[in-house]
């Protein structure tokens, strides 16, 4: 569940206002490729040189993060066990099944309706 999280955490607006600050700081020197800026901001928080005004709303998207992962997970338990239980969890593999499979006529609402990103 934490793979589901950290994909859940990034794609809110955590990079906005001062994360992207601090992101345009640390990583200016980051590779232009798939990810790169995103492992210079995780060595950054991990070493400690990420704001405080950052670091707290790291910290509450990982709140939310987790919420919406155990929402998934508690709405798409059947799913999960019907389509993806030969899946290896991580790099969002789990939540990219059931989005595969979510046309499946025995796919149901509630998952649907879970996966759903909040505006």
């Amino acid at each position: 569940m934490k793979y589901l999280v950290f994909i859940l955490m990034f794609s809110t607006q955590v990079w906005a206002g001062p994360c992207e600050v601090d992101m345009e700081k640390l990583c200016a020197d980051a590779p232009e490729v798939r990810g790169a800026k995103q492992r210079c901001f995780h060595k950054a928080k991990s070493e400690g040189k990420l704001s405080t005004e950052c670091s707290a709303r790291v910290e509450i998207a990982k709140t939310k993060g987790r919420e919406k992962a155990a929402k998934i997970k508690e709405a798409c338990t059947a799913e999960i066990e019907k389509f993806c239980k030969n899946i290896e969890p991580g790099k969002m593999r789990i939540v990219r099944c059931l989005k595969e499979n979510s046309k499946d006529a025995s796919f149901s609402e509630t998952c649907k309706a879970s996966m759903k990103r909040k505006k």
